[in-house]
């Protein structure tokens, strides 16, 4: 083990196996005293920037204080059952889907706690308010539950339309039935 000083750095040199230290309480401080590095015995690892935590170990993995930016990609997987990202604020919470990442986003799923989920189950999609199934797709199409409101014209093209329904209210004052048809 060589410590020595060059003339304008410091150095601790071992040449032979591992460089162990030892703690119950670690400490790895700047010049000042801030923190930067923190470990405890039996307990979590702590990161540093100028003196605020930032990172930490605990019993379950990790925790990241603030934000993080990732370059290439997260992948997530529990051994057992789902595994699951939760993001939450004062207000609700939003994901942002972007293309290119400079770019605002593209797709955002947003929420502030009216309980909606989005299900997707061996390939079909289901989306619920609450608990209840609102929007389902399938093979043969898709299907809504409770009401649709439309605002704008609606085409239906296809060989069988069936209204099933006991009462059919219609605003419009121009109906035209089998239009183009040349019957």
């Amino acid at each position: 083990l060589e410590i020595y000083h060059d003339g304008s750095n410091s150095y601790i040199d071992n040449n032979t196996a591992d460089l162990r230290i030892r703690g119950a309480y670690v400490k790895l401080q700047g010049l000042n005293g801030e923190n930067m590095l923190v470990g405890n015995q039996n307990g979590a690892v702590e990161l540093y920037h100028d003196n605020v935590k930032k990172f930490q170990t605990n019993a379950s993995g990790i925790e990241v204080i603030g934000s993080a930016t990732f370059d290439n990609s997260i992948s997530i997987e529990h051994s057992s059952g789902f595994g699951s990202i939760e993001v939450g604020g004062s207000s609700g919470a939003f994901i942002d889907l972007k293309n290119p990442m400079s770019d605002d986003y593209d797709l955002r799923l947003k929420t502030t706690g009216t309980g909606g989920e989005i299900d997707v189950l061996n390939g079909e999609l289901t989306i619920k308010r609450g608990s209840a199934a609102r929007i389902t797709t399938s093979a043969s199409g898709i299907d809504i539950t409770g009401s649709a409101t439309i605002s704008g014209d609606l085409t239906v093209s296809g060989t069988t339309t069936t209204i099933n329904t006991t009462n059919l209210e219609v605003k419009d004052k121009n109906i035209t039935l089998n239009f183009g048809a040349g019957d």
